[in-house]
């Protein structure tokens, strides 16, 4: 067999093998977020134009970065595979190991993991939420919303960081009046 004929036919048959496999085990979750187009990232929401970036975003930044690199350095090897000995080729998996294990222990620490909620101000909690009277508000969109304000304002989910609604005073009927207003 020669290397044409090795290039085209296995190489499109591992692609064809590997897109299979992940076809058949990879976990589907669709949601209207996912179905949406990209545009940069995520939403603002009711305005926020202005937040602050989740230390996420710059890791995977730099994930890519790395991983692009690793395409720059593993062309040159590529093109002259044909003439490297074993040593090329040891000192290649040794690269991709250092690679893979640098990338699994990112996965293991959660380091890739963006958590999708956006934390406001205080004032603006109050203009949300009249009675408020509390620190920062965690805002999270639930799944299925609609893009609409006013659908959207139904859907979210308001969660005080420390107390549900702050003040002692905040009754089962305070709680309920809150849920009422989304």
């Amino acid at each position: 067999m020669t290397s044409t004929t090795f290039f085209f036919v296995f190489i499109p048959l591992v692609a064809i093998i590997l897109l299979m496999v992940n076809f058949l085990f990879a976990r589907h979750q669709p949601s209207q977020e996912k179905d949406s187009c990209f545009e940069c990232g995520f939403h603002s929401f009711l305005g926020q134009n202005r937040t602050q970036f989740s230390i996420s975003f710059f890791i995977f930044a730099l994930l890519f970065l790395l991983f692009d690199l690793e395409i720059l350095l593993v062309y040159p090897y590529v093109v002259s595979a044909y003439v490297n000995n074993i040593y090329g080729l040891v000192i290649m998996l040794i690269f991709f190991l250092a690679l893979t294990l640098g990338f699994s222990f990112e996965l293991g620490k959660n380091a890739l993991k963006i958590d999708s909620r956006q934390i406001i101000d205080q004032d603006s909690a109050r203009s949300l939420i009249g009675f408020f009277e509390c620190s920062p508000v965690h805002i999270r969109v639930r799944k299925g919303s609609h893009p609409t304000l006013a659908a959207r304002r139904r859907r979210v989910a308001v969660e005080v960081l420390e107390g549900r609604l702050a003040s002692p005073q905040a009754t089962r009927k305070k709680r309920r009046e809150v849920a009422a207003l989304f």
